[in-house]
């Protein structure tokens, strides 16, 4: 084995950074897209777009051999939250 089991738990606190990164850049995002919302009266589920994007992942998943399932929790409870942030804005502008 090339690396110890202490320089492995380092490379994935890095990759645990990251990802913690990425879901605050996404909720950047998807806090514009609750002003955008709010603005065009939009109601904050959109079925469609989200059945997209649970459709996207799930391909990407399997051709990364990643769980189906466990992708689908992740995202599940990611735009959960998304929804939540969006409601509350929509829920302080009133």
């Amino acid at each position: 084995m090339a690396e110890n089991l202490d320089e492995l738990r380092r490379r994935i606190d890095v990759v645990d950074s990251k990802i913690l990164e990425a879901i605050q850049n996404r909720f950047e995002l998807t806090k514009q897209i609750g002003l955008y919302k709010l603005k065009s009266k939009d109601s904050v589920l959109q079925e469609n777009r989200w059945a997209e994007v649970i459709t996207k992942l799930e391909s990407e998943a399997i051709s990364r051999k990643i769980p189906v399932e466990m992708v689908k929790n992740i995202w599940n409870e990611i735009h959960i939250a998304s929804q939540n942030q969006q409601a509350n804005i929509k829920n302080n502008d009133q």
